[in-house]
């Protein structure tokens, strides 16, 4: 959630930057700057989206073999 509100707060910045600056026909350090960082946010936005779906993936492994720890009785282990 942090990383959407924070490119959106880029993208306003970036909007501003472009209205104060000369307009030219080639890119400025600043439009590789805001491009550059644009992109690394959205790297990191997906980053915490796979990350998401494994350790979802491993809580439902590891909830499986807990419920089938409680199905065997007791005195039964299951090694996780």
């Amino acid at each position: 959630m942090v990383a959407l509100t924070v490119m959106l707060v880029m993208a306003s910045l970036q909007s501003s930057v472009q209205d104060s600056l000369p307009k030219t026909a080639y890119f400025k350090f600043i439009d590789w700057w805001i491009l550059f960082s644009l992109n690394t946010q959205i790297w990191i936005m997906a980053f915490h989206t796979a990350q998401g779906i494994y350790a979802n993936k491993e809580y439902q492994r590891y909830k499986e073999a807990m419920m089938a720890r409680n199905s065997q009785g007791p005195g039964t282990y299951v090694y996780v």
